[in-house]
C-alpha cells in the first residue's frame, strides 16, 4: 500500500500548491519594494524635495514626510538661490519688450514687434481693406468652387489680357458616353466600390461624381445597400446618368473652346492693351483676401481699381484639383464690381477631374 506522500495529487492540493507558491512571489515583491523606499528617503531628505526644505533645515528632528505641503517659504530657501534671486533687476517695460543689447554697451535696445497672426488659407496675409483712392472702385472677386479644403489661392487683376496656362499633359477626357459602359461605371462607383465625396480622388474623377449626384437627385432613387437588386439599379439609374455625362462633356469642349479663343485673343491685341496700361500708368493689383462678415458666398478677394477693362487671373489649388480663370471684366463706376469664379467660368481645370 503506497504512503501518503507517494498517493497522487488531487486538484485541491494543486490548487494550495498555487496560492503558496503566489503567496511567496508577493512577500518577496513587498520585501523589495520596501528595501527601495529605504535606500531612497536619505536621498530625498538630502536635496530637500519636500517643501523646499534645503540640506542645512534636514534634520532628524524634520522628516521630509512630516513637512506639510504649503506654499514654499522665502525664508526657508538655500543661501544660494537666495543671493541669485536678490542679485537679478527686474525689468519694466514701458513700450513693450525690449531685444537685448549686443552686449557692447553702445546704442539703444530697438523693440521687438512680434508678426501678425494670419490664417492659412492661401497665400496672402491678413490685411486691412483700403478705402478706393480717387479715380478708383473698389473690385471683389468671389471663388466659389465646392472644395475649399487645405486651398492655396492667388487672384491678380491685370490691365492688359495674358496668354492662358501651359496644359501639363493631356487635357482631360470626356465621360463615357455609350451605354455599356455607363451601366458598368454606375454599377462600380455606386455600389461595388462606392466612395466617399470627401475623398481626394473619387471614382471616376469629380466630373463622374457630379454626374452621378445630379442624376440621383433627378431619378429619385438611391444607392443600394444589398445584394440582388444593384444590376436592375444600375439598368435604371443609367439614362439618367448618360443625360447628365452629355451636358458635362458639351461644357468640357465649350471650355477648351475658350481657352482656344484665349490664346488667339492675348496673340492679337496684347500689345494694344499693353501699350494703353503704360500710357494711363496701370499696373497689375493683386486682389487680397477680404474677411468682411457680410460676404458670405465663397472665398473673397478685393482691391481697388481704375474704370475699364481688366482680366482677373485667379487660381485655386486643393489637394489633387487646381482651378485656373482669366476672367475679362469691365469695371465700372457708381455700381456692384463683384465678380464670381465658379467651376462653369473656369478657363481649365486639371488633377482628378
Amino acid at each position: 500500500m503506497k504512503n501518503a506522500s507517494q498517493r497522487p495529487k488531487t486538484a485541491n492540493h494543486r490548487r494550495a500548491a498555487r496560492n503558496k507558491h503566489s503567496i511567496g512571489l508577493a512577500l518577496a515583491a513587498c520585501v523589495c519594494v520596501c528595501s527601495l523606499v529605504s535606500g531612497l528617503i536619505p536621498a530625498i531628505a538630502q536635496e530637500g524635495f519636500f517643501n523646499g526644505i534645503s540640506p542645512e533645515d534636514a534634520g532628524p528632528e524634520r522628516s521630509p514626510f512630516n513637512a506639510p505641503y504649503t506654499k514654499m517659504d522665502p525664508n526657508k530657501e538655500p543661501q544660494q538661490r537666495r543671493a541669485k534671486i536678490s542679485s537679478a533687476k527686474p525689468q519694466v517695460f514701458q513700450d513693450g519688450p525690449k531685444a537685448p543689447t549686443n552686449g557692447t554697451g553702445g546704442g539703444k535696445s530697438k523693440p521687438q514687434q512680434a508678426a501678425p497672426i494670419t490664417v492659412y488659407e492661401d497665400d496672402d496675409s491678413e490685411q486691412a481693406e483700403e478705402a478706393p483712392k480717387e479715380g478708383q472702385v473698389k473690385v471683389l472677386a468671389s471663388i466659389v468652387v465646392p472644395h475649399t479644403r487645405n486651398v492655396l489661392a492667388k487672384v491678380i487683376a491685370y490691365p492688359w489680357p495674358l496668354r492662358p496656362p501651359t496644359i501639363k499633359g493631356d487635357p482631360p477626357k470626356p465621360l463615357p458616353e455609350e451605354e455599356p459602359m455607363i451601366k458598368k461605371m454606375v454599377l462600380t462607383t455606386g455600389f461595388l466600390s462606392r466612395t466617399s465625396t470627401t475623398t481626394t480622388f473619387p471614382g471616376g474623377g469629380w466630373r463622374w461624381q457630379y454626374a452621378m449626384a445630379r442624376a440621383l437627385d433627378k431619378s429619385g432613387f438611391s444607392v443600394p445597400h444589398t445584394i440582388g437588386i444593384e444590376y436592375l439599379w444600375a439598368e435604371k439609374m443609367a439614362p439618367y446618368v448618360k443625360a447628365e455625362v452629355l451636358k458635362i462633356n458639351k461644357k468640357e469642349l465649350e471650355r477648351e473652346q475658350a481657352l482656344a479663343r484665349a490664346n488667339q485673343y492675348y496673340d492679337d491685341n496684347f500689345k494694344l492693351f499693353e501699350a494703353e496700361a503704360i500710357k494711363r500708368g496701370l499696373a497689375p493689383h493683386r486682389m487680397t483676401r477680404s474677411y468682411s462678415r457680410s460676404l458670405t458666398l465663397g472665398k473673397n478677394y478685393t482691391t481697388n481699381l481704375e474704370p475699364g477693362k481688366w482680366w482677373i487671373l485667379a487660381t485655386h489649388k486643393v489637394p489633387a484639383l487646381k482651378y485656373y480663370w482669366l476672367l475679362p471684366v469691365q469695371v465700372e463706376a457708381n455700381k456692384n464690381n463683384r465678380f464670381v469664379l465658379n467651376e462653369d467660368n473656369a478657363i481649365y481645370v486639371e488633377g482628378a477631374w
